[in-house]
Protein backbone atom coordinates (compact mmCIF):
# COMPACT_ATOMS: atom_id res chain seq x y z
CA UNK A 1 0.00 0.00 0.00
CA UNK A 2 1.43 3.43 -0.67
CA UNK A 3 0.28 6.51 1.09
CA UNK A 4 1.76 9.74 1.12
CA UNK A 5 2.41 11.57 4.41
CA UNK A 6 2.35 15.02 3.08
CA UNK A 7 -1.09 15.78 4.44
CA UNK A 8 -0.50 14.65 7.61
CA UNK A 9 -0.39 17.21 10.35
CA UNK A 10 3.29 17.41 11.49
CA UNK A 11 4.51 17.62 14.98
CA UNK A 12 8.03 17.60 14.29
CA UNK A 13 10.17 17.14 11.15
CA UNK A 14 13.38 16.00 12.28
CA UNK A 15 16.63 15.62 9.56
CA UNK A 16 19.11 15.11 12.27
CA UNK A 17 21.03 11.63 12.01
CA UNK A 18 23.85 9.77 13.02
CA UNK A 19 24.94 6.72 11.01
CA UNK A 20 26.70 3.58 11.75
CA UNK A 21 28.49 0.90 9.14
CA UNK A 22 27.74 -2.32 11.26
CA UNK A 23 29.31 -4.42 7.60
CA UNK A 24 31.49 -2.94 5.15
CA UNK A 25 29.46 -2.71 2.44
CA UNK A 26 25.55 -3.66 2.71
CA UNK A 27 24.44 -2.80 6.63
CA UNK A 28 23.77 0.68 7.92
CA UNK A 29 22.02 1.98 10.82
CA UNK A 30 20.93 5.35 10.96
CA UNK A 31 19.92 6.62 14.16
CA UNK A 32 17.58 10.14 15.54
CA UNK A 33 19.66 11.89 17.63
CA UNK A 34 17.16 15.22 17.68
CA UNK A 35 15.05 16.56 21.02
CA UNK A 36 12.26 14.01 22.12
CA UNK A 37 8.96 14.86 20.37
CA UNK A 38 5.62 15.15 21.81
CA UNK A 39 2.74 12.38 21.47
CA UNK A 40 -0.72 14.25 21.69
CA UNK A 41 -3.35 13.79 23.57
CA UNK A 42 -6.29 12.22 20.98
CA UNK A 43 -8.22 15.20 20.97
CA UNK A 44 -5.91 17.66 19.74
CA UNK A 45 -5.62 15.45 16.74
CA UNK A 46 -2.04 15.71 15.83
CA UNK A 47 -0.03 12.57 14.41
CA UNK A 48 3.91 13.02 15.59
CA UNK A 49 5.98 12.84 12.37
CA UNK A 50 9.79 12.47 12.25
CA UNK A 51 11.91 12.30 8.58
CA UNK A 52 14.97 11.19 8.76
CA UNK A 53 17.39 11.09 5.77
CA UNK A 54 18.58 7.76 4.29
CA UNK A 55 21.68 8.96 1.94
CA UNK A 56 22.88 5.72 0.26
CA UNK A 57 21.50 3.78 -2.67
CA UNK A 58 20.78 1.02 -1.67
CA UNK A 59 18.42 -2.15 -3.27
CA UNK A 60 17.02 -2.92 -0.28
CA UNK A 61 16.98 -7.01 1.25
CA UNK A 62 15.68 -6.19 5.00
CA UNK A 63 14.70 -3.55 6.85
CA UNK A 64 14.87 -3.31 11.09
CA UNK A 65 13.23 -0.60 12.97
CA UNK A 66 13.81 0.16 16.78
CA UNK A 67 12.12 2.60 19.01
CA UNK A 68 12.24 4.29 21.98
CA UNK A 69 8.64 5.81 23.33
CA UNK A 70 7.36 6.64 26.70
CA UNK A 71 3.88 6.37 26.51
CA UNK A 72 1.90 3.78 29.31
CA UNK A 73 -0.44 2.21 27.19
CA UNK A 74 0.07 1.09 23.88
CA UNK A 75 -3.59 0.60 23.02
CA UNK A 76 -3.71 4.13 22.09
CA UNK A 77 -1.37 4.59 19.42
CA UNK A 78 -0.93 4.26 15.88
CA UNK A 79 2.56 3.16 15.12
CA UNK A 80 3.35 3.33 11.08
CA UNK A 81 6.83 3.78 8.55
CA UNK A 82 7.14 4.89 5.16
CA UNK A 83 9.83 4.15 3.06
CA UNK A 84 11.59 6.72 1.12
CA UNK A 85 9.31 5.77 -1.92
CA UNK A 86 6.48 6.43 0.84
CA UNK A 87 5.47 2.65 1.08
CA UNK A 88 3.45 2.70 4.49
CA UNK A 89 3.75 -0.26 6.91
CA UNK A 90 1.45 -0.53 10.22
CA UNK A 91 3.57 -1.43 13.30
CA UNK A 92 0.94 -1.12 15.63
CA UNK A 93 -2.43 -0.23 15.72
CA UNK A 94 -3.99 0.46 18.93
CA UNK A 95 -2.75 -3.06 20.44
CA UNK A 96 -1.96 -4.65 23.77
CA UNK A 97 -4.14 -1.96 25.82
CA UNK A 98 -2.64 -0.81 28.98
CA UNK A 99 -0.11 -3.55 28.85
CA UNK A 100 3.18 -3.59 27.32
CA UNK A 101 6.57 -1.17 26.46
CA UNK A 102 7.44 0.49 23.66
CA UNK A 103 10.89 0.97 25.05
CA UNK A 104 13.80 -0.47 22.68
CA UNK A 105 11.19 -2.24 21.10
CA UNK A 106 12.56 -3.16 17.60
CA UNK A 107 10.41 -4.53 14.56
CA UNK A 108 12.01 -7.48 12.83
CA UNK A 109 10.32 -9.58 9.94
CA UNK A 110 12.68 -12.49 11.47
CA UNK A 111 11.75 -12.27 14.96
CA UNK A 112 9.40 -15.39 16.23
CA UNK A 113 6.49 -12.86 17.85
CA UNK A 114 4.04 -10.65 16.80
CA UNK A 115 4.14 -7.50 19.31
CA UNK A 116 0.31 -7.77 19.36
CA UNK A 117 0.58 -10.89 20.64
CA UNK A 118 2.93 -11.05 23.14
CA UNK A 119 2.41 -7.29 24.24
CA UNK A 120 5.89 -7.26 25.23
CA UNK A 121 6.75 -5.76 29.25
CA UNK A 122 10.54 -5.68 28.71
CA UNK A 123 12.37 -4.66 25.13
CA UNK A 124 13.38 -7.00 22.51
CA UNK A 125 12.46 -7.61 18.66
CA UNK A 126 9.47 -8.33 17.47
CA UNK A 127 7.28 -8.21 13.78
CA UNK A 128 4.81 -5.56 13.27
CA UNK A 129 1.12 -5.60 12.26
CA UNK A 130 2.48 -5.85 8.62
CA UNK A 131 5.88 -7.14 6.93
CA UNK A 132 8.97 -4.63 6.66
CA UNK A 133 9.59 -6.93 3.89
CA UNK A 134 6.94 -4.51 2.22
CA UNK A 135 10.34 -2.44 1.39
CA UNK A 136 12.60 -5.24 -0.74
CA UNK A 137 13.54 -4.41 -3.98
CA UNK A 138 13.15 -0.50 -3.38
CA UNK A 139 16.04 2.26 -3.43
CA UNK A 140 16.73 3.25 0.26
CA UNK A 141 18.00 6.50 -0.26
CA UNK A 142 15.50 9.33 0.85
CA UNK A 143 13.70 10.45 3.44
CA UNK A 144 12.52 7.78 5.62
CA UNK A 145 9.17 8.61 8.38
CA UNK A 146 8.02 7.23 11.46
CA UNK A 147 4.39 8.38 12.49
CA UNK A 148 2.55 8.29 15.39
CA UNK A 149 -1.34 8.95 16.23
CA UNK A 150 -2.51 8.79 19.92
CA UNK A 151 -5.89 7.62 18.84
CA UNK A 152 -7.29 6.50 22.50
CA UNK A 153 -6.83 9.03 24.98
CA UNK A 154 -7.64 12.93 26.24
CA UNK A 155 -6.54 11.97 29.22
CA UNK A 156 -2.71 10.84 28.30
CA UNK A 157 0.31 12.16 26.59
CA UNK A 158 3.79 10.49 26.09
CA UNK A 159 7.23 11.05 23.96
CA UNK A 160 8.91 9.28 21.35
CA UNK A 161 12.76 9.43 22.57
CA UNK A 162 14.03 7.83 19.85
CA UNK A 163 14.41 5.37 16.85
CA UNK A 164 16.92 3.73 13.92
CA UNK A 165 16.37 2.34 10.81
CA UNK A 166 18.62 -0.72 9.51
CA UNK A 167 18.81 -1.26 6.19
CA UNK A 168 20.61 -4.33 4.38
CA UNK A 169 20.97 -4.62 0.82
CA UNK A 170 23.11 -4.03 -2.13
CA UNK A 171 25.09 -0.94 -3.01
CA UNK A 172 24.44 0.50 -6.17
CA UNK A 173 27.87 2.01 -7.90
CA UNK A 174 26.76 4.81 -10.32
CA UNK A 175 25.15 8.04 -9.49
CA UNK A 176 21.85 7.21 -8.20
CA UNK A 177 18.66 9.88 -7.25
CA UNK A 178 15.24 9.74 -7.88
CA UNK A 179 11.69 12.72 -8.38
CA UNK A 180 10.83 12.09 -4.47
CA UNK A 181 14.83 13.33 -3.85
CA UNK A 182 14.34 16.54 -6.01
CA UNK A 183 13.57 19.00 -3.58
CA UNK A 184 13.35 23.15 -3.19
CA UNK A 185 16.94 23.80 -1.49
CA UNK A 186 15.34 26.18 0.99
CA UNK A 187 12.21 24.42 2.05
CA UNK A 188 13.16 20.94 1.20
CA UNK A 189 9.96 20.46 -0.49
CA UNK A 190 9.42 18.35 -3.75
CA UNK A 191 6.67 18.80 -6.38
CA UNK A 192 8.08 19.69 -9.24
CA UNK A 193 10.36 22.29 -10.57
CA UNK A 194 9.71 26.42 -10.94
CA UNK A 195 11.90 28.46 -13.88
CA UNK A 196 14.98 29.67 -11.70
CA UNK A 197 14.67 27.42 -8.81
CA UNK A 198 17.08 26.54 -6.27
CA UNK A 199 17.06 22.50 -6.16
CA UNK A 200 18.55 20.23 -4.05
CA UNK A 201 19.21 16.70 -5.16
CA UNK A 202 19.57 14.14 -2.91
CA UNK A 203 21.32 11.04 -3.54
CA UNK A 204 24.28 8.91 -3.90
CA UNK A 205 27.08 8.30 -6.18
CA UNK A 206 26.78 12.11 -7.28
CA UNK A 207 29.91 13.83 -6.72
CA UNK A 208 33.24 12.96 -4.64
CA UNK A 209 33.58 11.87 -0.98
CA UNK A 210 35.09 16.07 -0.26
CA UNK A 211 32.24 18.39 -0.48
CA UNK A 212 32.77 21.52 -3.28
CA UNK A 213 31.38 24.98 -3.37
CA UNK A 214 31.20 27.22 -6.26
CA UNK A 215 32.88 30.16 -5.70
CA UNK A 216 31.06 33.59 -5.65
CA UNK A 217 29.74 35.11 -8.85
CA UNK A 218 28.15 33.09 -11.77
CA UNK A 219 28.14 29.42 -11.05
CA UNK A 220 29.60 27.02 -13.20
CA UNK A 221 28.29 23.96 -15.02
CA UNK A 222 30.42 21.68 -13.97
CA UNK A 223 31.66 21.15 -10.45
CA UNK A 224 34.14 18.74 -9.03
CA UNK A 225 33.98 16.32 -11.89
CA UNK A 226 29.97 16.59 -11.61
CA UNK A 227 27.43 17.53 -14.08
CA UNK A 228 23.74 18.33 -14.22
CA UNK A 229 21.51 17.87 -17.30
CA UNK A 230 18.09 19.29 -17.66
CA UNK A 231 16.20 18.26 -21.00
CA UNK A 232 20.61 17.61 -22.32
CA UNK A 233 21.23 20.96 -20.96
CA UNK A 234 23.67 21.64 -18.54
CA UNK A 235 22.68 23.29 -15.63
CA UNK A 236 24.72 25.81 -13.18
CA UNK A 237 26.04 23.81 -9.91
CA UNK A 238 26.26 25.76 -6.66
CA UNK A 239 27.58 22.74 -4.52
CA UNK A 240 28.32 18.63 -5.23
CA UNK A 241 29.07 16.34 -2.13
CA UNK A 242 28.42 12.60 -2.67
CA UNK A 243 24.83 12.49 -1.70
CA UNK A 244 23.62 16.22 -2.30
CA UNK A 245 24.11 18.41 -5.60
CA UNK A 246 22.20 22.02 -5.58
CA UNK A 247 21.74 23.10 -8.92
CA UNK A 248 19.83 25.87 -10.57
CA UNK A 249 16.80 24.90 -13.12
CA UNK A 250 16.77 26.73 -16.20
CA UNK A 251 14.37 29.69 -16.70
CA UNK A 252 13.48 28.47 -20.16
CA UNK A 253 11.28 25.90 -19.32
CA UNK A 254 7.37 25.23 -20.95
CA UNK A 255 4.65 25.38 -17.51
CA UNK A 256 2.76 23.35 -17.57
CA UNK A 257 5.94 20.27 -18.86
CA UNK A 258 8.54 18.18 -17.98
CA UNK A 259 12.05 18.33 -17.09
CA UNK A 260 14.75 15.01 -17.28
CA UNK A 261 17.19 15.59 -15.00
CA UNK A 262 20.26 13.29 -14.84
CA UNK A 263 23.57 13.32 -13.01
CA UNK A 264 26.83 12.88 -14.90
CA UNK A 265 30.38 12.21 -13.39
CA UNK A 266 33.18 9.61 -13.85
CA UNK A 267 30.71 6.59 -11.89
CA UNK A 268 28.24 7.02 -15.26
CA UNK A 269 25.26 8.62 -15.57
CA UNK A 270 22.13 8.14 -13.22
CA UNK A 271 18.94 7.34 -14.79
CA UNK A 272 16.86 10.46 -16.00
CA UNK A 273 14.50 11.63 -13.69
CA UNK A 274 11.09 13.08 -14.57
CA UNK A 275 9.87 16.78 -13.00
CA UNK A 276 6.81 18.52 -13.41
CA UNK A 277 7.38 22.20 -14.23
CA UNK A 278 4.92 24.97 -12.14
CA UNK A 279 4.88 28.44 -12.84
CA UNK A 280 6.21 29.32 -9.22
CA UNK A 281 7.07 27.16 -5.84
CA UNK A 282 8.67 29.52 -3.49
CA UNK A 283 10.42 28.83 -0.49
CA UNK A 284 11.69 31.17 1.88
CA UNK A 285 15.80 30.77 2.52
CA UNK A 286 16.22 30.21 6.53
CA UNK A 287 19.67 30.13 9.08
CA UNK A 288 19.86 26.45 9.11
CA UNK A 289 19.77 23.69 6.59
CA UNK A 290 16.01 22.22 6.71
CA UNK A 291 13.96 24.94 5.87
CA UNK A 292 12.43 26.10 9.49
CA UNK A 293 13.08 28.75 12.15
CA UNK A 294 14.83 32.15 11.57
CA UNK A 295 14.30 33.89 8.24
CA UNK A 296 17.32 35.24 6.53
CA UNK A 297 16.33 38.75 7.14
CA UNK A 298 17.56 42.04 6.65
CA UNK A 299 15.78 44.67 8.68
CA UNK A 300 15.42 48.17 7.57
CA UNK A 301 18.60 49.82 8.61
CA UNK A 302 20.18 47.02 6.88
CA UNK A 303 21.11 44.95 10.37
CA UNK A 304 20.06 41.31 10.85
CA UNK A 305 17.13 40.34 12.04
CA UNK A 306 18.65 37.17 13.66
CA UNK A 307 20.13 39.96 16.03
CA UNK A 308 17.47 42.06 15.92
CA UNK A 309 14.24 42.53 15.77
CA UNK A 310 12.79 44.64 13.52
CA UNK A 311 10.46 47.17 13.97
CA UNK A 312 6.77 46.95 12.97
CA UNK A 313 5.60 49.05 10.33
CA UNK A 314 9.03 48.55 8.81
CA UNK A 315 10.14 47.34 5.58
CA UNK A 316 12.18 44.03 5.93
CA UNK A 317 14.03 42.21 3.67
CA UNK A 318 13.54 38.53 3.38
CA UNK A 319 15.45 36.00 0.84
CA UNK A 320 13.54 33.46 -1.43
CA UNK A 321 13.96 30.94 -4.26
CA UNK A 322 11.16 29.40 -6.43
CA UNK A 323 9.58 32.48 -7.66
CA UNK A 324 9.72 32.01 -11.22
CA UNK A 325 10.72 34.08 -14.21
CA UNK A 326 11.71 37.76 -14.19
CA UNK A 327 11.96 40.81 -16.25
CA UNK A 328 14.03 41.37 -17.86
CA UNK A 329 15.21 37.13 -18.17
CA UNK A 330 18.94 36.31 -16.66
CA UNK A 331 20.43 33.03 -17.80
CA UNK A 332 20.68 30.60 -14.91
CA UNK A 333 23.40 30.71 -12.86
CA UNK A 334 24.23 34.27 -13.47
CA UNK A 335 24.54 37.03 -11.26
CA UNK A 336 22.12 39.48 -11.71
CA UNK A 337 24.38 42.20 -11.05
CA UNK A 338 24.02 45.54 -9.13
CA UNK A 339 20.79 47.92 -9.83
CA UNK A 340 18.63 47.97 -11.63
CA UNK A 341 18.21 44.02 -10.63
CA UNK A 342 15.87 42.31 -12.42
CA UNK A 343 11.95 42.54 -11.40
CA UNK A 344 9.79 39.26 -10.51
CA UNK A 345 7.58 38.33 -13.07
CA UNK A 346 4.19 37.05 -11.03
CA UNK A 347 2.76 38.92 -8.58
CA UNK A 348 4.21 37.87 -4.52
CA UNK A 349 2.05 38.41 -1.79
CA UNK A 350 3.16 37.71 1.92
CA UNK A 351 1.56 37.29 5.63
CA UNK A 352 3.34 38.02 8.85
CA UNK A 353 1.57 36.03 11.85
CA UNK A 354 -1.51 35.37 9.79
CA UNK A 355 -1.76 38.93 8.62
CA UNK A 356 -1.60 40.27 4.48
CA UNK A 357 1.44 42.31 4.45
CA UNK A 358 2.13 44.31 1.33
CA UNK A 359 5.03 43.25 -0.88
CA UNK A 360 7.14 46.51 -1.74
CA UNK A 361 9.32 44.81 -4.60
CA UNK A 362 10.62 41.65 -5.33
CA UNK A 363 14.04 41.37 -7.71
CA UNK A 364 16.66 39.13 -7.58
CA UNK A 365 19.44 39.33 -5.29
CA UNK A 366 22.69 40.88 -6.61
CA UNK A 367 25.26 38.20 -6.09
CA UNK A 368 22.98 35.37 -5.28
CA UNK A 369 22.52 33.48 -8.53
CA UNK A 370 18.71 31.91 -7.93
CA UNK A 371 17.96 34.15 -5.08
CA UNK A 372 14.98 36.74 -4.80
CA UNK A 373 14.96 39.72 -2.67
CA UNK A 374 11.67 40.30 -1.27
CA UNK A 375 10.78 43.36 0.70
CA UNK A 376 7.99 43.44 2.76
CA UNK A 377 6.29 46.11 5.22
CA UNK A 378 5.51 44.66 8.60
CA UNK A 379 2.07 45.54 9.75
CA UNK A 380 1.49 47.31 12.79
CA UNK A 381 -1.04 45.30 14.65
CA UNK A 382 0.99 41.67 14.94
CA UNK A 383 2.11 40.77 17.92
CA UNK A 384 5.58 41.08 18.86
CA UNK A 385 8.14 38.03 19.22
CA UNK A 386 9.03 35.48 16.59
CA UNK A 387 6.12 35.53 13.69
CA UNK A 388 5.83 33.19 10.86
CA UNK A 389 5.92 35.19 7.45
CA UNK A 390 5.00 33.08 4.67
CA UNK A 391 4.79 34.02 0.56
CA UNK A 392 2.97 32.76 -2.12
CA UNK A 393 2.91 33.79 -6.00
CA UNK A 394 0.33 31.91 -8.47
CA UNK A 395 -1.54 28.82 -6.69
CA UNK A 396 1.64 28.35 -4.27
CA UNK A 397 2.75 29.32 -1.20
CA UNK A 398 6.15 28.74 1.10
CA UNK A 399 6.74 26.53 3.57
CA UNK A 400 5.51 27.47 7.24
CA UNK A 401 6.90 27.09 10.49
CA UNK A 402 9.89 29.92 9.26
CA UNK A 403 9.59 33.19 11.25
CA UNK A 404 11.12 36.67 11.48
CA UNK A 405 11.70 38.72 14.85
CA UNK A 406 9.39 41.05 15.30
CA UNK A 407 8.84 44.12 18.43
Amino acid sequence: MNTRIASLPILALALGFVVTAQTSIQTFTYTYTGNPLLIARDDANIITVSAMPVPRSIKIQSVKVTVDIEYPKPGDLNLFFYSAEATRTKLLERNCGDKGTLHNITFDDSASNRYSDACPTTSGSYRGNEPLGNYNGQNAAGLWTIAIENNGSNDTVGWLLGYSITITGEAYSQPMTSSELVVNSASLAGGGAAPGELLSIFGTNLGSDKPVAAPTGDLPTSLGGTEVYFNEVKAPIKYVSKYRVDVQAPYAVGVPGELWLSVKNSLGTSDPVKLQTVSTKPAVVTINSYGRGQIDALNEDNSLNRNQAANRGSVITVYATGLGITLPIVPAGQDPGAKPTPVVWNTVYASIAGTPATVVDATLAPGRPGVYAVRIQIPLDIPIGPVELKISSVSSSSQNGAFIRVK
